[in-house]
């Protein structure tokens, strides 16, 4: 479980992202505090859109898709009215996961 504090131009959340040993496979995450601004963007709070990360495969990158059901096992769908806050979450997982596994790959030597 690694957490992690970030910030865009719309919100502020502090998360964790639980993963597993071999980091490719996320376990879930959960949004601990989010500052978001008024409106559908809250949403990413729920249990609902975040449950949608649980089981992702990762490599390759998490995609945040609409208007579409999931193609692959690295997508969520994006909260009506709320796609920006929905795709920073994505994009901070990212990378958060990026910069685990390059971590991960430096210490396996050591």
């Amino acid at each position: 479980i690694y957490q992690c504090d970030w910030s865009s131009d719309v919100c502020s959340s502090d998360l964790l992202i639980g993963l597993s040993y071999d980091f490719k496979h996320l376990k879930g995450i959960e949004i601990l505090e989010n500052v978001e601004t008024p409106g559908l963007g809250g949403e990413i709070s729920t249990k609902s859109f975040q449950n949608q990360f649980r089981g992702l495969i990762f490599p390759p990158r998490i995609k945040c898709v609409k208007n579409r059901k999931n193609k692959r096992n690295n997508e969520i769908q994006a909260i009506t009215g709320a796609t920006i806050s929905s795709s920073s979450v994505t994009r901070i997982v990212n990378r958060t996961l990026t910069k685990l596994a390059s971590l991960a790959k430096e210490n396996a030597g050591k």
